[in-house]
């Protein structure tokens, strides 16, 4: 995608809408700054409501729907709602929720530690447990994955999508200095530095003398349903400019920070870490010589080919 982007001369902005954020972009401003000294780590973390996501049935494709075209370069499977509309949370069509939220706190994370390459090693631990333990996804609900990257210590993420009914989802995002923690929160609307107060269990998020940061909310009004306008009107000023950096999530860093989701995907499945040459995009040291890249296994010409066409038309 990236070289498409670039070939055809296209501003191709990536959903990690954050970087458009004006709180979230001043508090990685300040943290770069110095704000709270020497970055080393950052800690991520992620709750969602999920539950139990249902039982493949299988039936004939509904009238005007493409399967084939649907299932594109993943496994051929018989269609049924189960795997139409629960796709995010199967293995043959995506990573589960390992990329569909979490990648917002690793861009995040790449983001306020300057990492702008690959990681050269990932480790991820995970499962599918209650209340989803029987159904058809077989992506984890709950996994936890650590990062290393040649400049910086690891880093950590967590992830859990087993909700219970009085459980609020959270998402939070720290980058820690020797003396101090800076959290971010997902949201678009506020941007916290130094601690996290409502959530009592993580109170060492305070300074070296347990005294709170600094807060700063977008106002009253801002909900999810409009946290992205800034990011559209970011897109929306690249395509006038026809400059792919004046982009705030160009395609490349998208690919940057998903390529993370993907590596604690893989050492999950395979049950071991993963180890990575950054430039070449492959794996060293690999016992399984056919899991020898991060790039897609479908067929070489078939996306290609399709993207060939549309650009034609």
């Amino acid at each position: 995608m990236v070289e498409a982007a670039r070939k055809y001369k296209r501003m191709v902005q990536v959903g990690t809408q954050n970087r458009s954020s004006p709180n979230v972009v001043e508090g990685m401003r300040k943290l770069k700054e110095g704000v709270i000294g020497k970055l080393y780590m950052a800690r991520g973390m992620t709750y969602k409501m999920r539950g139990n996501l249902g039982k493949h049935r299988p039936q004939p494709a509904p009238k005007g729907l493409d399967w084939d075209a649907w299932v594109g370069p993943a496994q051929m499977v018989e269609f049924s709602n189960f795997n139409h509309h629960r796709w995010y949370w199967i293995s043959n069509f995506a990573s589960g929720d390992v990329a569909n939220q979490s990648v917002h706190d690793v861009d995040k994370i790449r983001w306020g530690l300057g990492l702008d390459t690959h990681p050269t090693t990932v480790m991820s631990l995970g499962g599918r447990y209650v209340p989803a333990e029987d159904d058809d996804a077989d992506t984890p609900n709950t996994q936890a994955f650590l990062c290393r990257w040649a400049t910086i210590t690891p880093w950590s993420h967590s992830s859990s999508a087993t909700g219970t009914p009085t459980a609020r989802p959270r998402c939070a995002t720290s980058i820690r200095s020797w003396r101090r923690t800076s959290a971010l929160g997902r949201s678009s609307s506020a941007a916290r530095l130094h601690d996290l107060p409502r959530l009592q269990q993580l109170l060492h998020l305070h300074g070296p003398k347990n005294e709170p940061g600094p807060f700063k909310t977008a106002g009253p009004g801002i909900d999810w349903r409009n946290e992205s306008i800034p990011h559209f009107r970011n897109w929306l000023g690249a395509i006038r400019s026809r400059k792919h950096e004046d982009l705030s999530a160009d395609v490349e860093q998208g690919h940057l920070s998903c390529a993370v989701c993907h590596l604690a995907k893989i050492s999950c499945k395979l049950g071991r870490s993963v180890h990575l040459d950054p430039k070449t995009e492959r794996f060293v040291n690999d016992p399984r010589p056919t899991s020898s890249s991060i790039a897609s296994t479908a067929s070489p010409t078939w996306c290609p080919t399709r993207c060939e066409r549309r650009h034609q038309m």
